[in-house]
């Protein structure tokens, strides 16, 4: 993790563009994003780094799925769940249940699935 988030940024972008330009297809889970957000200082670098991740989007050779944890981002100085909910293609909430992972489209290309709930055993992920 670097002190400033263009930099940390930058080198994402570098490592990811090498790890992904010889593949015809590939699915990135991005984990812990939150953290980096939770750095930030002004909004400045807030939309820096909201800018850098739509910068991602549309690559149809890449999936991302983005995985926050709700409880950070509510809690650091600047929520970024609002900003990335706009950005994104499909938002799911996720909580779970048991031994089974509940999520319900908040956010879908096809307006129809809004709202749908999908319900997995963490067994069946494991």
């Amino acid at each position: 993790m670097e002190s400033e988030a263009s930099i940390y940024l930058r080198r994402y972008e570098e490592a990811s563009t090498k790890a992904f330009s010889g593949l015809e297809s590939a699915i990135n889970a991005v984990i812990g994003l939150e953290k980096l957000f939770a750095f930030v200082d002004s909004y400045r670098n807030f939309y820096e780094i909201i800018s850098s991740i739509d910068r991602f989007l549309g690559n149809r050779k890449r999936k991302a799925f983005y995985l926050l944890d709700r409880n950070i981002c509510e809690r650091i100085p600047i929520n970024p769940l609002p900003e990335l909910e706009k950005i994104a293609s499909t938002f799911l909430d996720v909580r779970f249940d048991g031994n089974r992972l509940i999520g319900r489209i908040r956010k879908s290309p096809d307006i129809r699935m809004t709202g749908w709930e999908i319900e997995v055993s963490v067994e069946a992920i494991i």
